[in-house]
């Protein structure tokens, strides 16, 4: 979210780079189901047997159109000066607000399966995917739950993450990296 959030306000005031920054958020959604899927593996090998096919695709056709995106700015903008001035999205406040988050989603996960049985699951990892996917995959992957119910608690964070992000970037960037960004996690979803 912070490499989203980070890239869309370049676009704002680099509208150029527009499709080079959308590459590279859709990059960073690769890597994030990669790294879903490595820490499942990590906790729970047979969720994470369930869930590589689901995200393989999904980090193959992010990584695919990213590469489009990127291929098609880099050969349009060869030769050129770049006004783009990055910087790091991570502070130590990231680590701290991601160690209350795990909290909270890990209180949540347990109050919403004692209310709601393991149905409550997915209410939380909706509410959850909104900021984070990482907080719900460690808890869901270290749940004894059905596979299945644990990994679609998973994909619901990350479709939910995905979307939300989506819209953070139109926001933070405008309706051209945010329309953009929509066509493609639509797809990709």
């Amino acid at each position: 979210t912070a490499v989203t959030l980070s890239l869309a306000r370049l676009a704002r005031v680099s509208a150029a780079h527009v499709r080079m920054l959308s590459g590279a958020i859709l990059a960073a959604g690769a890597v994030m189901l990669l790294r879903v899927l490595a820490v499942v593996a990590l906790l729970n090998a047979p969720l994470a047997s369930a869930l590589a096919p689901v995200l393989l695709a999904g980090a193959v056709a992010s990584g695919l159109i990213a590469a489009v995106l990127v291929g098609g700015h880099v050969q349009q903008t060869a030769g050129q000066s770049s006004d783009l001035v990055m910087r790091n999205p991570f502070e130590v406040g990231e680590v701290l607000r991601f160690g209350a988050l795990l909290a909270v989603v890990m209180a949540a996960v347990a109050l919403a399966r004692q209310a709601y049985g393991d149905g409550g699951l997915f209410g939380v990892a909706a509410i959850s995917g909104l900021a984070d996917v990482d907080a719900l995959t460690l808890s869901a992957a270290r749940l004894d739950v059905p596979l299945t119910v644990a990994a679609d608690a998973i994909l619901i964070a990350i479709a939910v993450n995905t979307l939300a992000k989506t819209a953070y970037a139109g926001y933070a960037g405008g309706a051209r990296i945010g329309g953009l960004l929509l066509l493609c996690n639509t797809a990709i979803i």
